[in-house]
């Protein structure tokens, strides 16, 4: 497999202000659904080494730039928003190769059709991971606040669910400790964004 990839470095006072890598991710896709721990070991690829963050700080501080980042925020909620990233490739990968195992996990019953929707939701969370872990800061931008739709969604579906006891408890709980942290992180940046 190949994939073309273009690199765009934005040059300020004879220095390099920033270097962004892009690619269409569409042709991964196919890959990591069939194998999708593929996108686990793809997952160092995204992120800068401690020696890098390290040498970008540097330079930064002598040159009197900006740090060299593909990340569209710094510190903490940078890092709050990468691991949200993971664990949304974590969980696609344990929904697609693992779903009655999940279903057990959780607490419900597996069936047919709970395996089809697991999987179903395992390949949307693959797809909203890759998509932040791999996108522009424009891109990261738009995906943050897809996922916040989405986590929403899930949460305030996951409240009624739980309100009307048509799921286990332990499973509604469990699902709604999930989506309402990723709801809350999602919104605190959404607002934290719109402020600055």
């Amino acid at each position: 497999m190949s994939i073309d990839v273009v690199d765009r470095i934005v040059l300020r006072d004879g220095g390099i202000a920033a270097n962004d890598t892009y690619f269409d991710s569409a042709s991964l896709v196919p890959r990591l659904l069939a194998h999708p721990i593929l996108s686990l070991k793809l997952l160092p690829r995204f992120f800068p080494t401690a020696a890098e963050r390290a040498a970008s700080r540097k330079h930064s501080r002598t040159e009197g730039m900006q740090p060299v980042t593909t990340t569209p925020t710094t510190g903490v909620r940078a890092d709050a928003l990468d691991r949200m990233a993971i664990g949304r490739l974590v969980l696609a990968a344990i929904s697609l190769t693992a779903p009655r195992q999940f279903a057990r996990a959780v607490g419900i019953k597996s069936s047919p059709e709970l395996t089809y929707l697991t999987r179903i939701y395992g390949a949307r969370a693959l797809v909203m991971g890759l998509g932040y872990l791999t996108g522009s800061e424009e891109e990261r931008a738009r995906w943050k606040r897809f996922g916040l739709v989405v986590d929403t969604s899930d949460t305030l579906t996951g409240i009624a669910q739980l309100v009307r006891r048509d799921v286990p408890v332990r499973a509604a709980v469990s699902m709604l400790a999930l989506t309402g942290s990723y709801a809350a992180v999602g919104a605190a940046e959404v607002v934290s964004d719109r402020r600055r």
